[in-house]
């Protein structure tokens, strides 16, 4: 009987026939040491990423891969926490070995105490219902998080889930570098969508590791935005406060992707988190269509989706208390000093959050 063989990059069953399909490889590549279908390798090598075609609902692939006593850990990004899709993720109590590790701390160490983030991810994740055994924050201390989790299980098979683009795959190879250096590592790339299928790696002759598809959020920004001006934002990489003082009836645009409007409120300081290669225009609120509309033929990231300010959809947010941030799903978030009527011009079917102040 011929070897059912799954694709090392993203866990797709490997299949010679339909290039098309998810899982192709040509039938000389299927006796090499590491598998990887053909889209893993122009991944990997080429920088080109293609969406997969048959994945399915990311939840129900967890629950039919890992089994009750495995130990189960959801990776987040830590700033990006409050997100609906928090709440759809209670299904995960039911592992009794549930553990919460919040990624890409480093990107906002120097804006806020480890201690005071931990206890902004413990509220945000209990209102959200999730009933982790515990929330680790990952710093530079990675074997710290690992060591304590494999001691309580040193008999249990390891399985990771997370959101798309949380850094779960990075995550996994920085723990197959440090303990299992002989194993070689995942495929990974900046792209939502890259793992398709659970993908079971054997870590010795009793255990294994399981990575899971990113769960997906339809209506966060990564899906918005075209995996051209991803790779330019470079999310992951580094994050940037930028502060304006601002007065009612005035505006910021940020690229062509967003555009800040402050509708009523008194004078207050107003910072935007977001990647460092977004650029800021202020302008009048008044004159806001008219200069949004001038920028965009300079800017070198932009969106092919945006021509015109008219081609942006509004959401209206009116804040009633002190230090509230904004949360723009899979793009950064935007943190309001006093209250005041707001209005936010940016794609369509994007998740917008409102939370008590992170930072």
């Amino acid at each position: 009987m011929e070897e059912t063989k799954y694709c090392q990059g993203c866990g797709a069953l490997l299949q010679t026939e339909d290039e098309n399909k998810d899982g192709y490889v040509h039938p000389n590549a299927l006796n090499r040491e590491i598998v990887l279908c053909k889209r893993c390798f122009q991944l990997k090598h080429y920088g080109v990423f293609r969406p997969g075609k048959e994945t399915y609902h990311s939840i129900k692939m967890i629950h039919e891969s890992v089994h009750l006593d495995d130990v189960l850990i959801l990776v987040l990004d830590a700033s990006l926490t409050m997100t609906p899709l928090l709440e759809h993720l209670k299904e995960l109590n039911r592992y009794k070995n549930f553990y919460i590790i919040a990624n890409r701390f480093e990107l906002y160490e120097e804006m806020i105490k480890k201690e005071k983030m931990l206890d902004f991810l413990s509220k945000n994740i209990q209102k959200a219902g999730l009933k982790a055994k515990k929330i680790y924050l990952l710093d530079h201390h990675l074997e710290t998080i690992f060591d304590a989790i494999l001691q309580s299980h040193e008999k249990a098979n390891l399985c990771f889930a997370g959101l798309e683009n949380a850094g779960k795959t990075t995550l996994i190879n920085q723990f197959l570098q440090k303990y299992y250096p002989n194993i070689p590592l995942l495929t990974k790339s900046l792209y939502p969508g890259t793992t398709l299928q659970p993908l079971k790696i054997p870590l010795d002759a009793t255990h294994y590791l399981m990575d899971t598809p990113g769960i997906k959020s339809h209506r966060s920004m990564l899906h918005q935005l075209e995996n051209s001006v991803l790779k330019k934002l470079q999310l992951d990489k580094k994050i940037v406060a930028t502060s304006y003082q601002l007065c009612s009836r005035q505006a910021i645009h940020i690229n062509n992707f967003l555009s800040f409007h402050y509708i009523e409120g008194e004078k207050q300081t107003i910072l935007f988190y977001t990647s460092a290669m977004c650029t800021f225009t202020r302008s009048k609120e008044e004159n806001a269509q008219r200069s949004f509309d001038s920028l965009i033929k300079d800017y070198t990231i932009k969106t092919n989706k945006i021509k015109t300010f008219k081609d942006l959809t509004y959401y209206d947010i009116i804040i009633d208390k002190k230090k509230q941030d904004i949360v723009i799903e899979g793009f950064g978030f935007i943190t309001i000093s006093h209250p005041g009527q707001f209005r936010i011009y940016t794609l369509k079917n994007v998740n917008l959050i409102l939370r008590d102040a992170m930072i």
